[in-house]
């Protein structure tokens, strides 16, 4: 299984997707994303700790590196990276936090869900 994860996912999914439980779906774009939120001062991660994720990430997830370019109006440009990504990898999910920036349930093949959701379909 192949998703597009939004970095704001609960611990569970990234604690899973370490015990490889499905494939992280990246590119360039989105790993940069990450560590940019990741070294914001209000979350308070050492640069053990975010050298420690992105080695995991490295180790786990598939890199993409010809994404489709998508037009989506209305879809923050922030976000339209993590759907093309998830298109271009065929990706059966893009789980996201901001759920409300998606004002659709699925874009071609990917379905658009909650961490929560996820959570429940990859515990089945």
């Amino acid at each position: 299984m192949r998703l597009s994860l939004i970095l704001k996912a609960p611990g569970e999914i990234v604690r899973k997707a370490i015990l490889r439980q499905f494939t992280p779906v990246v590119d360039s774009r989105i790993m940069e994303e990450y560590f940019d939120v990741l070294n914001r001062p209000k979350f308070h991660f050492s640069k053990t700790e975010i050298e420690i994720f992105r080695h995991n990430l490295g180790m786990n997830a598939e890199v993409v590196s010809d994404c489709k370019t998508i037009k989506k109006p209305g879809l923050p440009e922030d976000d339209v990276m993590f759907l093309e990504v998830a298109v271009s990898s065929k990706s059966e999910y893009l789980v996201t936090g901001n759920i409300k920036h998606f004002t659709f349930s699925k874009f071609e093949a990917c379905r658009i869900i909650t961490p929560a959701e996820f959570i429940k379909v990859i515990s089945q």
